[in-house]
């Protein structure tokens, strides 16, 4: 099991480092624009604001957000939750 889950790891690591590598070569235009483009945002983005503002937005935002869409998501759990409870109870299958 460990052996498999190494080799699965090891594949996933080379084809990372291949789409890397054809990246820095430029083979694929459109991903290494996008890289750029990408990069330099993230550039841009750090000279106005710290590690720590954007740290502290992005751990702020997801409970704005769920207090913003709380009934769209109270519906969808209260879809989802029937489905949640004969997965996880092993006399309903």
């Amino acid at each position: 099991m460990v052996n498999n889950a190494a080799a699965s790891f090891r594949v996933k690591v080379n084809y990372l480092l291949f789409v890397a590598h054809d990246i820095t070569l430029g083979k694929d235009f459109r991903l290494f624009f996008q890289v750029v483009v990408c990069l330099w945002l993230l550039s841009a983005s750090g000279n106005y604001f710290s590690f720590f503002t954007l740290a502290y937005i992005v751990m702020l935002d997801p409970p704005l957000s769920v207090n913003f869409m709380q009934y769209a998501m109270d519906d969808n759990c209260g879809t989802v939750w029937p489905f949640v409870l004969c997965d996880l109870n092993p006399c309903c299958h």
